[in-house]
């Protein structure tokens, strides 16, 4: 009997770390999934409204308190790789499409955020305007 419930917990085991290493994916199906979001906007008003209307995997900001130069910056990502940058520079709100995640890293962890933005940024990523 005693080997039975080895044998039972063994295999219990090993299903347990089986499924622990599956990676699960679950789909957001609803209006405000991401994954529907063009890449094309009539406006820049219009690209605001549509990812500020939508539910992303991937959402992260940061603030800075200062009047000139980047004041802040939001990015939004569907699939953690490539995303939205939307930076409040100045008196402008500028967003940018298909910004890969190591850019918005190296932008939060750089210690000069307009060069970062200047040298990686513009001119490199198209700009909805």
């Amino acid at each position: 009997m005693k080997f039975f419930v080895v044998i039972w917990f063994l295999e219990l085991l090993t299903v347990g770390i089986q499924s622990f290493g599956q990676e699960k994916n679950f789909v957001i199906e609803n209006e405000k999934d991401c994954s529907s979001l063009s890449d094309i906007f009539i406006s820049k008003q219009a690209a605001l409204n549509e990812i500020e209307s939508k539910e992303f995997r991937d959402s992260q900001n940061f603030r800075i308190n200062r009047k000139k130069g980047v004041r802040a910056g939001n990015y939004y990502s569907c699939d953690h790789a490539t995303g939205f940058l939307k930076l409040f520079l100045d008196e402008d709100t500028l967003i940018f499409i298909k910004v890969p995640k190591h850019v918005w890293d190296g932008l939060i962890q750089s210690n000069d955020p307009d060069g970062f933005v200047e040298s990686e940024i513009l001119n490199q990523y198209f700009e909805i305007e």
